[in-house]
């Protein structure tokens, strides 16, 4: 780069460094991701130790921060170990993203990340003591037991009431069984219910997309409650049709995954409907990284019934673990006597969170919860 630290548009040119941080347990190593044309933090790590692991996870962030492809972006840091060794190049090979480095030694070749250090410490790390990072659990559960819930739901209600929609989607967010801290705190995962039906019908879209996602963090530690929760939502007439019915499928997507025949049930769809697929085609069978695998099939049934139909694609990771994607395709009525087309030409392409192995894959259709047979393909090297 020249130390020329400037760019035309988002996405040319993003540069990374590590710094540390002092704490009461040691140092915690802090990495980032910085774009060159608006100087936005796109994505960072932190952890105990600084290993590739830590500025894999940092570029990770922001590649899915800019929607997972990233291709040609070039990243520049420095000759750190960590971005030298061959865990973080294969990342930058997986998601297209060519490697810059300054020289040996010469700070000033990686002068805004370390400008961003520098504004980061002198403005906050060094105006705060910062205790330990991971304290005793026992410790924890006991002021729970002390403090709450009472007080806790308290300002959790206080929140639901705020004229202002940010504090009101706090109600929600706060008290969400799938956070961070959740492990730390003894509310139980329905406690926050009471505090939900008032934010069904909020008239912002964020407080209610807020409310669909802590049912659907419910849904998956207890898929029982939510489709109850749900129901007297839906009994209660405060919600609009169509706006429900959003809220619904939102709140049960892990489910509709999962083929949970609950899910289906609530949502008028009938589990054991009377259709039948004609087998799978494959267009091709031999694909790449990049490669568009197209499919198509016919439904056809002996009833009017409607259908919720995914896509399901099945392969290994390069260790040999099962690995399982599902995807939406279409929401229809089946009628006696007509054929429903069902096709896709669906890109398959590494992204942030996901890398494509050369490995042999699998693909089938799900309709209302029922998995069809497979059809097989594969992915070889570019």
């Amino acid at each position: 780069m020249r130390r020329d630290f400037t760019a035309e548009a988002p996405d040319q040119v993003w540069c990374g460094d590590m710094t540390e941080i002092p704490t009461g347990e040691g140092k915690l190593y802090l990495s980032t991701v910085i774009d060159l044309f608006s100087r936005q933090l796109l994505g960072y790590a932190m952890g105990a130790r600084h290993d590739a692991e830590l500025v894999v996870a940092s570029l990770n962030m922001a590649a899915a921060t800019r929607g997972g492809d990233v291709r040609g972006v070039i990243f520049h840091g420095d000759r750190g170990s960590e971005y030298g060794s061959r865990r973080f190049r294969r990342a930058c090979r997986r998601l297209g993203v060519p490697q810059s480095v300054g020289r040996v030694g010469s700070c000033f070749d990686n002068a805004v990340s370390e400008a961003f250090n520098s504004v980061l410490k002198v403005e906050y790390v060094h105006r705060h003591t910062f205790g330990h990072p991971h304290r005793d659990p026992a410790a924890d559960r006991d002021l729970d037991h002390r403090l709450l819930p009472d007080e806790t739901m308290k300002a959790v209600d206080a929140w639901a009431r705020d004229q202002d929609h940010r504090t009101r989607r706090l109600a929600s967010e706060a008290t969400c069984p799938r956070l961070l801290c959740a492990p730390r705190i003894s509310l139980p995962d329905d406690v926050a219910l009471p505090v939900l039906e008032q934010l069904y019908s909020d008239s912002s879209t964020h407080v209610r997309t807020s409310v669909t996602n802590h049912l659907h963090d419910l849904s998956v530690t207890q898929p029982d409650l939510v489709p109850a929760t749900l129901q007297r939502r839906k009994v209660s007439g405060l919600v609009p049709d169509r706006r429900f019915a959003f809220i619904a499928r939102q709140a049960l997507r892990s489910r509709l995954k999962k083929g949970w025949p609950g899910a289906y049930a609530f949502l008028g769809y009938v589990p054991d409907a009377p259709v039948e697929l004609t087998p799978l085609v494959l267009e091709r069978t031999e694909l790449v990284d990049g490669d568009t695998l197209s499919f198509s099939a016919t439904l056809t049934t002996t009833a009017p019934v409607p259908v919720h139909v995914m896509f399901v694609i099945s392969s290994t990771t390069r260790t040999g673990k099962p690995r399982e994607k599902v995807y939406f395709l279409l929401r229809s009525t089946g009628k006696p006597g007509e054929k429903l087309p069902l096709a896709k030409d669906h890109v398959l392409r590494s992204t942030a969170t996901v890398e494509l192995t050369p490995v042999a894959y699998s693909i089938a259709l799900q309709v209302n919860g029922r998995r069809f047979p497979e059809a097989t393909f594969r992915v070889r090297e570019a």
